[in-house]
């Protein structure tokens, strides 16, 4: 079916249809994928591969991505800093802790996502 639609995922990923790679796969080809690649799950046993160069300036992302990582890290340290604090949990009413809480988590993925881009850049 997608590649019934290479067409359309050119379009719509806006990138040439020599760079768009479509493979299926069984789940234990998973760790086999290019290197430099942007690459998501698009279904159970699917995956749509996109290779990163000529499409992104990967040394300008890597900066870029450096960056993010530095930001959302110190982030993540504030706001774990503030749910450790001595008392905080004792005087902040239930509803606070679990946003806070929730903050925490979903920079904690952040960061994760960051840090995955970065690994497949640099290698």
């Amino acid at each position: 079916m997608l590649l019934q639609n290479a067409t359309l995922l050119t379009t719509f990923l806006r990138v040439e249809s020599d760079q768009l790679k479509i493979r299926s796969f069984q789940a234990q080809n998973v760790e086999h994928r290019e290197k430099k690649t942007a690459t998501a799950a698009v279904g159970e046993g699917l995956v749509v591969s996109i290779p990163l160069d000529g499409v992104i300036d990967v040394p300008k992302e890597i900066v870029r991505l450096t960056k993010q990582q530095q930001k959302t890290t110190k982030q993540l340290s504030t706001l774990t800093e503030r749910l450790r604090k001595p008392g905080f949990s004792a005087k902040a009413p239930p509803e606070v802790i679990r946003k806070l809480e929730a903050e925490v988590a979903s920079t904690e993925e952040k960061l994760a996502v960051i840090d995955g881009r970065l690994i497949v850049l640099q290698n």
